[in-house]
């Protein structure tokens, strides 16, 4: 079958990105299909690894996977709204197996992709010539991507499991571990810093962040926070994908920027989770805007700032917190602000590029 060239008019518009990066020399231009319909993968990942210089793709549609976009033109064209990323994403456009003949045909050096419980790593090595990265994110504890080891531990061509945390990594037992590498999550370039005007108003509330709140983990999330802060002002954000009714105080989907316009007008964002393996975007999203983020000791996020001020190891120690900031305690504010201003260092630009240049430099031996 004949290739088509990359930067044929036909199917796609070249991507220009060339930056300088301090700390990571980019050894190989990559033309790389991006798998992973996320609004905040698309906007985080997917735009630096094109900003580094790589040719980013995705499927034009989830009803047609034969046509593949350059990436900073979806937001513009097909993707251009949260709500047909949630149904691309629900389609599991990723299983189709004509997306990968396909890349074959677009040179793909490299697919990203997250698998579930009903994807074979197998069905990529029959009809893809180059490398799958399989990202992990972490789980629920106590469980892992066990379900996931037979496909894994069967697979011959070139793999990796690019896992966000460390504490992944040690969490899961993939017979081949050199296939296990650590790369972080970078944040959406349009959340811009220090964008928080929540100090004084307008909104002297807690924004609390759960979606899907039909689902009974987050049921379960949900009614925890309305008995413990039930009492104080909040409002409830999340998509939610199906209807949901006697739900009070509930701001649901919202477009991107009406989000986090919202966002940067609370006073506080408490973050109730005790994961040790993973972490939801809202709370570094928060912390990037200036918005003062309590968390729990005892999760993923924990880990990273353990002796912050907002770091509470009881539920008791936080709420108390919250309401000290919603009572206008600017000394507490502030060295929360400033304190957890140190977690994003985790979810730079330039830690992800140092991350995935070893990646590449891997591939090359």
């Amino acid at each position: 079958m004949e290739k088509h060239d990359i930067y044929s008019e036909e199917f796609l518009i070249n991507i220009n990105f060339q930056i300088q990066h301090k700390e990571c020399i980019l050894l190989k231009k990559m033309r790389i299909l991006y798998s992973i319909y996320h609004t905040g993968l698309l906007l985080g990942e997917a735009q630096l690894l094109a900003k580094l210089g790589h040719e980013v793709f995705v499927a034009a549609s989830c009803d047609d996977v034969t046509n593949f976009i350059s990436l900073p033109d979806y937001k513009s064209s097909y993707f251009s709204s949260r709500k047909t990323l949630i149904d691309i994403h629900n389609k599991s456009i990723s299983k189709k197996p004509e997306l990968y003949n396909r890349a074959n045909e677009y040179n793909i050096d490299m697919i990203i992709v997250s698998l579930d419980y009903y994807t074979n790593i197998q069905n990529f090595e029959n009809s893809f010539t180059g490398v799958v990265m399989v990202r992990f994110f972490g789980r629920e504890q106590p469980y892992n991507y066990d379900f996931m080891y037979p496909s894994l531990n069967m697979a011959k061509n070139k793999y990796i499991i690019a896992c966000a945390y460390n504490e992944v990594i040690e969490h899961e037992h993939v017979q081949n571990r050199s296939k296990l590498k650590l790369l972080s999550l970078p944040l959406k370039f349009s959340i811009s810093s220090d964008t928080w005007i929540g100090r004084n108003g307008p909104e002297e509330k807690i924004m609390f962040v759960c979606s899907d709140i039909k689902n009974p983990y987050y049921w379960n999330i949900y009614c925890s926070f309305i008995k413990n802060f039930g009492d104080l002002p909040y409002s409830i954000f999340g998509q939610q994908y199906a209807n949901i009714e006697n739900i009070p105080n509930l701001v649901s989907n919202l477009t991107e920027d009406e989000y986090y316009g919202e966002m940067v007008k609370y006073k506080v964002m408490f973050y109730h989770s005790t994961e040790p393996r993973h972490l939801h975007f809202h709370p570094i999203e928060a912390i990037k805007i200036g918005m003062p983020v309590i968390y729990m000791k005892n999760s993923l996020l924990g880990k990273y700032a353990p002796e912050n001020v907002s770091a509470c190891l009881t539920v008791e120690e936080a709420k108390e917190k919250v309401k000290r900031v919603l009572n206008n305690d600017y000394e507490l504010i502030d060295n929360i602000i400033s304190q957890n201003k140190r977690i994003l260092e985790y979810f730079s630009e330039e830690q992800y590029a140092r991350q995935f240049s070893l990646i590449e430099e891997g591939l090359k031996s």
